[in-house]
């Protein structure tokens, strides 16, 4: 997921540029602007550390391209400026220590946090100082309904949301995802794993679909670590294919322990909601034929994902192997 940083990184840059080009009337031909890069100890999917890292890459990496090579008519220098937060501090002192970032600092634009309730106080700060937000939060979308028709229509959009970007995608087009998927797969007799109250957004579609008999459906919430019902449930009841609904540490957990239980092996079949699925070391599970099937946003042998890991490799003099791969991505 971190690699959206490097590719969507220009999103704000346009945002931005098109602000300061406003207030500047093009006066001069090259623009020094700041991106606060905001970061906590509870970011989803990855380690603090290297998605700051891979956000001063993007920087970095933006800087060393000519103007030309992004047909502007003027050259853009990026600064950085990063701010690490806990989780656990007061929102009093979060809003001061962003504000600072803000003010003091300048910054133009704030890349971050993912971390979903820090997130909401980020963005509500950058919206009442009229700049930029960016995100990739799986969990920062307001409730939405899976039937109904994408607005296309600026004008309705609320107006806090015109200068934000969630590069994770909606629950929408999630649920339109993961209902497709289980109709292609002829899936008639199931279980669903959750873990969080608010969960199961991104399965409403399917849950609500009329023609998905409930008593074949069977849906469990995990709660503990520890708590090994919710696959003995799966085993009582006979059931062999299994939607884990869960953060990835729970996703983890729940594939361990399943391995622990023989539950992975042909006759199971796994879907994980989860986007994360190449930070995880599947070593462990590929000699028992088990079937895992996920999404995943990009191609790790796209010509430009390939690039892109092998100049943050050089850039942080990391080795080009398969654990820093899924570091990066």
């Amino acid at each position: 997921m971190l690699i959206l940083i490097v590719f969507y990184l220009w999103d704000l840059l346009i945002i931005i540029t098109t602000i300061v080009a406003g207030q500047q009337h093009l006066q001069t031909q090259t623009f020094d602007i700041t991106i606060g890069g905001v970061f906590t100890d509870r970011d989803e999917g990855t380690e603090t550390q290297s998605m700051e890292n891979i956000f001063k890459y993007a920087i970095f990496h933006y800087n060393r391209l000519a103007k030309e090579a992004h047909n502007l008519s003027f050259k853009i220098r990026i600064k950085e400026e990063t701010l690490s937060l806990i989780a656990a501090e007061s929102a009093v002192q979060t809003v001061h220590d962003v504000c600072s970032l803000i003010h003091q600092r300048h910054v133009q634009g704030i890349f971050g946090p993912p971390y979903p309730e820090l997130a909401t106080l980020v963005h509500s700060i950058c919206y009442h100082v009229d700049i930029p937000f960016i995100n990739v939060c799986s969990s920062c979308y307001d409730v939405e309904n899976p039937d109904e028709e994408p607005n296309d229509y600026i004008e309705q959009i609320p107006r806090r949301d015109r200068m934000s970007i969630n590069l994770y995608p909606s629950n929408q087009d999630l649920n339109i995802a993961f209902h497709s998927l289980i109709y292609k797969l002829q899936w008639t007799k199931f279980l669903i794993i959750y873990d969080i109250d608010s969960g199961l957004t991104r399965l409403q579609k399917l849950l609500n679909d009329p023609g998905v008999n409930k008593t074949d459906v069977l849906v469990r919430q995990y709660t503990h670590y520890k708590d090994r019902s919710v696959l003995i449930d799966a085993i009582g009841r006979d059931i062999n294919n299994i939607v884990l609904d869960l953060n990835d540490a729970n996703t983890r957990i729940v594939l361990k322990m399943a391995l622990q239980m023989g539950m992975i092996n042909s006759n199971y079949h796994y879907i994980l909601t989860t986007l994360n699925i190449d930070t995880f070391d599947l070593e462990d599970y590929k000699y028992n034929y088990v079937n895992l099937t996920a999404f995943r946003l990009f191609n790790r042998r796209d010509s430009r994902v390939l690039m892109a890991m092998e100049s943050f490799f050089a850039f942080k003099t990391m080795s080009n192997n398969e654990i820093n791969r899924r570091l990066f991505t």
